[in-house]
């Protein structure tokens, strides 16, 4: 078999543009990968903080109550998805002019190799504000 002088230069070169392309096309995958886990993280938190100003604004006869009905909410959301840890979610519950007011924060971490020394943990928060109900008999005595 008789190789030309032109092969012979580019023996390599597929092996050296897979060597340098390769890490690249990885790397955007594994990008990509983690933007969906932070979306769905972000999901699950915008659920937790419905569900928790849910629970506030049903159960709204004190804000201890509420307070302490939206972070079981919370907890039992982020409990049901078996890879987040319900000890990490916090709650934050105020209320004003009759909305009360649920905002809940989890920390995310960025999994990428290298980018994970530059950002470690990034704080999600997701926030949701509902009208408190009340009975009609307690809106009549406000009256």
């Amino acid at each position: 078999m008789i190789v030309s002088a032109n092969e012979k230069n580019e023996r390599g070169q597929a092996l050296t543009e897979t060597a340098i392309a390769l890490p690249l096309i990885i790397f955007l995958v594994l990008c990509i990968v983690q933007l969906a886990v932070i979306y769905l993280d972000y999901q699950l938190l915008q659920y937790a903080a419905f569900c928790s100003a849910r629970a506030a604004v049903v159960n709204f006869d004190s804000q201890q109550g509420a307070k302490s009905s939206a972070d079981h909410a919370a907890r039992i959301v982020m409990a049901a998805s078996s890879l987040k840890s319900a000890a990490l979610v916090t709650v934050t519950l105020t209320s004003a002019n009759g909305d009360a007011t649920v905002e809940c924060g989890y920390p995310v971490r960025i999994f990428l190799p290298g980018l994970n020394r530059l950002f470690g943990y990034d704080w999600l928060t997701a926030r949701c504000t509902m009208k408190i109900e009340r009975e009609e008999s307690e809106a009549e005595s406000e009256k």
